[in-house]
């Protein structure tokens, strides 16, 4: 794959364009069903990391907060595509592992060119897998300035393998705030992961989504996370996956 990448305040742009239609279909089916169908498959079904259904309101997502105004559903490599609502299962069996395969070779670019450790590659390499959360954010009053939080990812990058639509916001090292273009290009920043497995010489990416009352439009958004495999032990800081997710969820 003949990759281009290109560092732009903090985040990378690259030459990659995807076509995201099976993923569109298939979430927009699921969000189209009663919220009392969608809430069987609620995170407390799934037994590691983000899995499963969030919704707007709610008070124990590990995946947004509350007043978060968005409706999301994680969907990952550690799970039977059978647990999944059956909604996504023309995704994850037809595109799900070749889209991840495409992931993991723009991460190993990455990491090459951010000039990670050797263990960082070796433990990306072997105990690396991968959770994707499809957003949808729908029309809403406005009741603040943010559609969703502030907040660093749980992930070792974040890939949005489809580009991203208006109103992401990050925050520079110099606390900045920029408004990142719109655009179809895959686009990718370091998460938290990689900040504590480089000892901070790699900062986590803060960013929002911003609310802006003249777009105020439905939202869709989708982004692949690389997260520890169950039971990995993580190199560096000798703490193994499950303990690294409640060492994340203790910065919210």
């Amino acid at each position: 794959m003949n990759v281009k990448i290109e560092l732009i305040n903090g985040y990378f742009k690259t030459n990659i364009c995807l076509d995201k239609t099976i993923i569109d279909e298939s979430f927009k089916t699921f969000m189209s069903r009663h919220i009392s169908y969608r809430k069987n498959f609620l995170q407390t079904e799934y037994n590691y990391a983000f899995d499963g259904y969030s919704y707007m309101g709610q008070k124990n997502s590990t995946n947004q907060y509350a007043h978060d105004s968005l409706h999301s559903f994680v969907v990952s490599d550690f799970q039977a595509v059978k647990n999944y609502p059956i909604e996504f299962h023309p995704f994850l069996n037809t595109y799900w592992n070749k889209l991840t395969s495409i992931v993991k070779a723009v991460e190993h670019n990455l990491l090459h060119k951010m000039l990670v450790q050797s263990e960082i590659i070796q433990f990306h390499e072997k105990n690396v897998g991968h959770m994707m959360s499809l957003n949808f954010y729908p029309i809403v009053k406005k009741e603040n300035t943010k559609r969703l939080s502030i907040h660093k990812d749980v992930s070792l990058i974040s890939i949005f393998p489809f580009g991203i639509s208006r109103e992401l916001f990050i925050i520079d090292e110099n606390g900045n705030e920029i408004k990142i273009p719109a655009t179809k290009n895959l686009i990718a920043f370091p998460g938290f992961l990689i900040e504590l497995l480089s000892k901070g010489r790699i900062k986590a990416l803060q960013h929002y989504v911003n609310y802006d009352e003249s777009i105020n439009q439905e939202r869709y958004s989708y982004v692949i996370f690389s997260i520890p495999k169950p039971y990995t032990n993580l190199p560096i800081i000798n703490i193994n996956s499950e303990n690294y997710f409640k060492k994340y969820l203790s910065l919210f």
